[in-house]
C-alpha cells in the first residue's frame, strides 16, 4: 500500500465502496494484516470494521477481511471511526455510541478468527464525550481519546491487558489548555512502550 496516498480499486468492487465509508487503513509487517475502519455500510446492516473486499490492485491475491461487530451494536454508533491492531488484537472506536458518550471494543484473533473480548469505557463517562473518537494499542497498552469530554476541553484514557481483563489505568487531561471547549483534548493518540502521546485539535 501507498501511505497517504492512491491505491487503484477493481472496477468491479466500485460500486460496493460507494456504499461504505471508509476511516483508516492499518497495515503491519509480516503477515500485513489490514484492518479498515468503516462508518457506515449498505443495506442497513450495522456498520463493520473490515468489510469483505480486496482493498487495493497491488496486492497480489488478496484474502477477504474478517467483519467484526460490536456486541451492543446500533445504527449511528460510528463503529469503526478509529482502528488500531497490535500482533493479534484489535480496538475499535464508536464514539457516537449511546448518545456520544462513546465507546470502544476490543477483539483477538485466535485460528483465523476474530471475536470480541472487552468493550472499553469511560470511568466518568458522560454523553458528548466521544470517546473512541482516536484509538491505538500497543501491546498490551490501549489509549483511546475522548475529544468533547468535558465540554470540549477533552481526555485519553489508558487501559491495560492483565490476563485477559482490560481496565483503565489513567485518564490524562490538558493541563496547560485554553480550557474553553475548543482543546479537544484526546482527537488523537499514540501508544509506544511506556509512553502515550496525545493530541488536541
Amino acid at each position: 500500500l501507498n501511505p497517504g496516498g492512491r491505491e487503484k480499486v477493481p472496477r468491479n468492487h466500485r460500486a460496493v465502496m460507494s456504499t461504505v465509508l471508509f476511516s483508516v487503513i492499518v497495515a503491519l509487517a509480516g503477515s500485513l494484516v489490514l484492518f479498515l475502519g468503516s462508518t457506515a455500510q449498505a443495506a442497513g446492516r450495522a456498520p463493520a470494521a473490515a468489510p469483505k473486499l480486496p482493498v487495493a490492485a497491488k496486492v497480489k491475491n488478496p484474502t477477504p477481511l474478517s467483519e467484526v461487530y460490536a456486541s451492543d451494536a446500533w445504527t449511528g454508533d460510528a463503529f469503526g471511526w478509529s482502528v488500531s491492531v497490535s500482533g493479534s488484537t484489535a480496538v475499535v472506536g464508536a464514539p457516537y455510541a449511546n448518545s456520544y458518550t462513546g465507546a470502544a471494543y476490543v477483539f483477538t484473533n485466535v485460528g483465523g478468527t476474530w471475536s470480541q473480548v472487552a468493550e472499553l469505557t469511560a470511568s466518568d463517562a458522560n454523553m458528548g464525550d466521544e470517546f473512541g473518537w482516536s484509538v491505538n494499542i500497543s501491546g498490551s497498552t490501549i489509549a483511546v481519546g475522548a475529544p468533547g469530554h468535558y465540554y470540549g476541553i477533552g481526555a485519553a484514557y489508558v487501559f491495560a491487558d492483565s490476563d485477559g481483563t482490560w481496565t483503565q489505568q489513567a485518564e490524562l487531561v490538558d493541563t496547560d489548555g485554553t480550557g474553553d471547549g475548543a482543546d479537544k483534548f484526546g482527537y488523537s493518540v499514540v501508544t509506544s512502550g511506556s509512553s502515550v502521546m496525545v493530541g488536541a485539535k
